[in-house]
């Protein structure tokens, strides 16, 4: 979320808007980074000195990005396990022995022919 505003102060002043305070503000008066405060312990505040100022706030909430990440990671292991099935499924079967076939049948008739 991102706002901008004009302000205006005649000396040192702060600004106290009624947004309630969260750590997730960050306030920029004429492109400079301030620090925030709580103003009556509950908005959130800054302090501007003389003069005309452009005033840019933005919001992001604390766990957005490490829950963001969190998310991505958990769709690359679903697509993993997607592709890893879809995988299986295409691959060929082994050939499988009919049930009538006995061992004997399956060794060479000379048994020289056998490989160590």
């Amino acid at each position: 979320m991102d706002s901008r505003a004009l302000g205006y102060s005649a000396g040192k002043a702060v600004m106290m808007i009624s947004t309630p305070y969260d750590e997730g503000w960050k306030v920029l008066v004429d492109g400079e980074p301030v620090k925030i405060v709580r103003g009556l312990e509950t908005f959130t505040a800054f302090y501007l000195s003389d003069g005309e100022h452009e005033i840019e706030m933005k919001y992001e909430p604390g766990g957005l990005r490490a829950g963001s990440l969190i998310s991505v990671a958990a769709l690359l292991v679903v697509i993993g396990f997607a592709a890893a099935g879809i995988v299986r499924k295409n691959k060929k079967p082994e050939e499988e022995i009919p049930d009538n076939v006995s061992v004997q049948d399956l060794l060479p008739e000379d048994p020289e022919q056998v490989q160590h």
